[in-house]
Formats: C-alpha cells, sequence, structure tokens
C-alpha cells in the first residue's frame, strides 16, 4: 500500500474543542471485528435489541448522542490530571477526573452494571446522574448496549486517556498530507481517513476486521475476564490505554522525543512513523473489536438476555427511527409467509392465460382436422395445432375449414 508521510509537527495553542473518539469509520471498524467474534446468540439478542441492527450499524450513534446533548461528552473520556502531577510521570501516582462518575470508567461500570442487572444478576454499580449532563434523558437497555460498544471503541483511542494540560492532544498542532490538525484528530480520524484512501480503499475493505487478525489476545482477554470479572477489567483496560497515551501517542516514533510539556518545537516525521502509527491505529481497533465482543458476549448470549428491553428511549430524543421497526428472525419470517397462504400474483395470471390460450387453441383445431376426416399422423397435427394456438394468441380465435 502507498504510505504517505507525516510532515512538520510543532506544539501550540489551539481553541478547545470536544469530538468522540474514534471517527465513524474507526467505530465501524470496532464493530465489524466484534461482529466475527460474537456467539450466535449474541448476534440474535443484538438485532432484537436493535431493530435487526449490528455493532457496525450503530457505529455513530454516540456522535448522534453528543451532537444533541454535549454534555454527553464527558463519559467519553478519563482526563487525567497533570497540574499536581507531572505529565506521564509514575504510573501509580497519575490521577484521574472523574466527578459524579462522569468520565469514561464511570460510565464502563454504569452501562454494564446497569444491563445485567435488568437481566437479573445482581451487582452493584456506580449510578449516574443523566441531568447533570442532558436534561430529561434516559437510557433503555438497548441504549445502554449501544453505548457500551462505543465506549469500549473510545477506551482503545489513547487520547480519550491523555492528559488536561494539553486538552487530550488538542493543543498540539500536526501537519499531515498538507493538512494542518491537532495530535489529538491525528488519531482520532485523520490516520483512519489516511489509511482508507490506501490502494483507493483497498486494504480497509479487505477483510482485515476480523477476530483472527488478534486470536490471541482475543483468547487471553477471555480468560481474563472470566477469572478477574468485569469492572476489573475495565480498569485494566483504561489503564493500558493511559500507558499507552504516554508509550506511543504522546511519543515522536522517530526521535522518542515526548510531545507535550516541552518548549515550541518542529518535528519532521518520515515513512517510517507513519507506518508506525499506522499499525498502533490498526491493532488498537482490532483489541478494541475483540473486547466489545468478550463484553457483549458475556451480557447476550444467556438466555436471562431475553428479558432485556428492545427499543430506544434516546432516539426518540435526538430523532433517530433506525430501531423503529419490529425485528423479524428469518426463521419467524418464513412462518409469517406461510401463515398468509397463496398470495395473488398478477404477472402469474398473465402467464397462465397464455398457456390456456395455447392449450384450448390446439384443441379446438384438432377437432376440426377430425371432424373433417384429415389424414395427418398425430405429431404432424400436433405441432400444426401448436403453431395454431400461438397464432390464435395472437390473431383471435381459430376458423373451421369451410
Amino acid at each position: 500500500a502507498s504510505r504517505v508521510p507525516l510532515t512538520t509537527m510543532r506544539c501550540t495553542a489551539v481553541v478547545f474543542g470536544l469530538s468522540v473518539a474514534y471517527n465513524k469509520d474507526g467505530h465501524e471498524a470496532v464493530g465489524m471485528t466484534a461482529e466475527s467474534a460474537m456467539a450466535q446468540a449474541t448476534h440474535r439478542q443484538m438485532k432484537r435489541l436493535l431493530g435487526g441492527q449490528d455493532a457496525g450499524d450503530v457505529a455513530g450513534w454516540g456522535h448522534k448522542v453528543d451532537d444533541s446533548f454535549p454534555g454527553m461528552e464527558k463519559l467519553h473520556y478519563q482526563t487525567f490530571d497533570d497540574a499536581g502531577q507531572p505529565h506521564c510521570g509514575p504510573a501509580d501516582a497519575r490521577v484521574a477526573k472523574c466527578e459524579d462518575n462522569l468520565c469514561l470508567l464511570g460510565a464502563l461500570k454504569h452501562f454494564y452494571g446497569k444491563v445485567v442487572s435488568d437481566e437479573g444478576r445482581t451487582m452493584d454499580f456506580p449510578q449516574i446522574d443523566y441531568s447533570k449532563v442532558a436534561t430529561g434523558l434516559t437510557f433503555s437497555d438497548s441504549d445502554a448496549v449501544k453505548m457500551l460498544i462505543n465506549l469500549i471503541g473510545d477506551a482503545h483511542q489513547p487520547l480519550h486517556l491523555g492528559y488536561a494540560g494539553d486538552d487530550m492532544g488538542r493543543n498540539i498542532k500536526v501537519t499531515l498530507q498538507g493538512k494542518e490538525t491537532t495530535l489529538y484528530e491525528l488519531w482520532d480520524g485523520e490516520m483512519i481517513r489516511s489509511i482508507m484512501s490506501e490502494g483507493k480503499g483497498s486494504f480497509w475493505w479487505g477483510g482485515w476486521t476480523h477476530i483472527q487478525n488478534v486470536r490471541d489476545k482475543f483468547e487471553a482477554e477471555k480468560k481474563a475476564w472470566a477469572e478477574e470479572g468485569a469492572f476489573a477489567r475495565f480498569e485494566k483496560w483504561v489503564k493500558e490505554g493511559n500507558q499507552f497515551a504516554c508509550d506511543r501517542a504522546y511519543v515522536n516514533p522517530s526521535s522518542q522525543s515526548k510531545l507535550a510539556g516541552g518548549p515550541q518545537m518542529t518535528i519532521n516525521f518520515g515513512d517510517s512513523t507513519y507506518s508506525a502509527i499506522r499499525q498502533d491505529i490498526l491493532d488498537q481497533l482490532l483489541l478494541a473489536g475483540a473486547r466489545t465482543a468478550i463484553v457483549l458476549n458475556d451480557i447476550l448470549s444467556i438466555q436471562d438476555a431475553s428479558k432485556l428491553n428492545k427499543g430506544s428511549t434516546v432516539n426518540k430524543a435526538i430523532g433517530d427511527s433506525s430501531e423503529d421497526k419490529d425485528y423479524i428472525p428469518p426463521e419467524l419470517q418464513k412462518v409469517a409467509r406461510a401463515s398468509r397462504g397463496p398470495q395473488f400474483s398478477f404477472w402469474v395470471m398473465v402467464q397462465n392465460l397464455g398457456i390456456g390460450a395455447v392449450v384450448v387453441g390446439g384443441f379446438l383445431f384438432l377437432m376440426n382436422k377430425l371432424e373433417n376426416g384429415g389424414t395427418q399422423t398425430v405429431s404432424a397435427m400436433v405441432k400444426e395445432a401448436t403453431a395454431r394456438g400461438k397464432d390464435g394468441m395472437r390473431s383471435g380465435p381459430v376458423k373451421r375449414n369451410e
């Protein structure tokens, strides 16, 4: 695939602005990877809850919610403090801001706990007062599942677990392919768009979003989930994400120099840097998909998943009608069609009339021949009758020989 170098990086200030990670294409890649590792029972419950949609279909749902309720953006970030602690200092000393559980880790635990509690499992989980971020907003079971899909993807965009001092990388400007952007947007969308353009999309749409490409990690994650439990794994994922941000996203791959906390600087990147960041992003998307599948299988593959209510309350608030229709499984669609009985078809009627005209026309011709003492062989008479029958369809009824 073609490679496009990154050029000219410099630290400077930018206007504050939030957006949800990854962009829709990145979240869709996470969803497609998850779908390749989901159990059949999980697929069925997913479609029931989401009106026939899959994990990849709701990839951009978090963006829609935040567009209508900007306060919800807080739930997609784990912002670390670098005012009282050094930027990317000792891991045990890092402190994240999470007032009222309005942060990424708090939201992961909350929505997971809400769903499994509605299934009948007993679990203490963090509560979130939605009115503090979005007045009048409530979440149904299907909404909670969609939130989990989006939040797990967010946990693997390293600058969603970055530092307040540089505004999660937004205060670090970069130039990519002649276009000025920020370090945050580089990881959130610009690199994904660049990868998608490689070979006119041949790589992106070539089937790389499959669990087989991250099978070893998937199996290890399943084992850890079973042994440690959901909340411990969420905490580990967030801790790993912040460390990844410090080790990879906040570091120039060529020089290993830090990209935050220093004086203004200009750094020229070559093809090797592009390749390194590209691989990091693809690895994170695959890992996010594997972990999403583990969470969804845990929630939706069990019999009690049938207790979860389909239909969205959030969609009504944001004007999304994608789940309004009732999903009917394929096996029930066959039963429904059979129960309706025979169906009228105009074109079948026309075809049957045509066949009837040929048969009747031929029969009348044969009778006419017999009445007039014809001496042709039966095969010859049949051929002539067939021809006459077809002509009769075009020119009217058969006339008796005079």
